[in-house]
Order: C-alpha cells, then structure tokens, then sequence
C-alpha cells in the first residue's frame, strides 16, 4: 500500500518538477537574450549606429570567428563581434537547446539572428539603426533551430527568419522550446516569450513553428 500511493505521488509530482525546471531554464534563456540585446545595443553605439554584418563569405560572426580549416569547422569564440561587450561565452547557450552542434565546439547555442532585415545583401553588412521606426516589433535573436532531414535531427542555425520566406516554404526555423514558446529580444532591448503561429507545421514534433503571420509583426520594425 505505501509503495502504491509512492507510486501515485512520484507520477503526480514529477511532471511538477520537470516543468519547474524548464521554467527556470527559460528564466536564464531569456536573461542570456537580455545581455545580448545590450551588448547589441553597444555595438551599434560604437559602430556609427549600425548593426554587425552575419555574412557567409567572411568568418566574423557576432558569436565568433569561423575557422574552415579544420572539419568540422571550429568556432573562435573570443574573436567574436559582440565578444568585447560580453565577455563570457555562456551567454550564447540557451540552456534548453538540446539539438545537434554544426561546429567543432559549438557556435549559438540555440540562437539566431535576423539576418533579413538587420543586415544588407543577406549579411553582407549591417543596416542603420536609423531605418528601424519601430524597434520593439523588430527581434534581434531568437530561440533557433532547423531541421537536418538527412539525420531527422533538429541543429543548431546561425538566423531566424520572417514569415515571408518560412510560411512561404513552410520551413519554420524558431524553436518554441520552452513549454510551447521561444523567448525574442527586440531591438529596444525587451524580451518576451512568444507563441507559435499556427499549429501542425511539418517539423512540430523538433517544436519548430513560424514566428508570426506578417513580417511587420516581428520582424521587419519598419
């Protein structure tokens, strides 16, 4: 009988604790976003008022140099552009993020950025501050993630993107891993948790949704 109403207990209570703990992990992801969007904020203020460049054909990232020479690709995390405001690598890991690496020793850790409409020519430099009317409509970073369809895995990516490209393809690339949401910093600096789009996208069993239904939502700040 004692074992029994143990049994009983344990089954009620554990469920408790999981989602206690995911709550406090969601409360430190959304702590690391935060330091982010300041440390975004102080780039911006020290580099005219633009935003860094997220561009494939040059290895500076704001999370840190890449090196091609080794395989897989290593990342250099000090030499990253927001890495003088940071200075502490455990701010681009979200403590949920439990997908593949795609680096050596890891990259965001489960964040992206928005590459579409913070940058130029698809990264090649950063846009103006200036352009951005309404920051608190344009996310920064993300809880991230896509989908590899060869190892049927969820891994980390480098961008979030609008509505305009994943509705358009159906390839959501946010990952709503926190209980059913995915914490967003804003360009003026708040953070919020988020609730998917739409349910039943294809990679939904990985927690990966769109991000609103219009890019003005979220995305573009214009």
């Amino acid at each position: 009988m004692v074992i029994a109403i143990i049994a009983i207990l344990a089954s009620i209570l554990f469920p408790v604790f999981a989602l206690a703990r995911e709550k406090a992990r969601q409360a430190s992801c959304a702590s690391n976003l935060r330091q982010l969007g300041h440390a975004t904020q102080m780039y911006v203020q020290d580099y005219d008022g633009r935003y860094f460049q997220h561009w494939f054909l040059s290895p500076a990232f704001w999370f840190g140099r890449l090196d091609a020479s080794t395989s897989p690709a290593t990342i250099h995390k000090e030499q990253g552009l927001l890495y003088p405001y940071m200075r502490n690598f455990q701010l681009s890991l979200c403590p949920s993020f439990t997908g593949r690496t795609v680096y050596a020793n890891g990259a965001t850790g489960g964040y992206g950025y928005n590459v579409a409409y913070l940058t130029n020519n698809f990264g090649e430099s950063g846009v103006s501050e200036a352009v951005i009317t309404r920051p608190a409509n344009c996310a920064v970073f993300a809880d991230s993630a896509i989908y590899d369809a060869k190892l049927d895995v969820a891994e980390e990516t480098l961008s979030i993107w609008p509505p305009s490209t994943t509705i358009r393809f159906n390839f959501a690339v946010v990952q709503f891993r926190h209980t059913g949401t995915a914490n967003v910093v804003f360009a003026d600096g708040h953070v919020k948790a988020q609730q998917p789009t739409r349910a039943g996208d294809p990679y939904a069993r990985f927690n990966l949704h769109h991000l609103g239904r219009t890019d003005d939502e979220y995305f573009s700040g214009r």
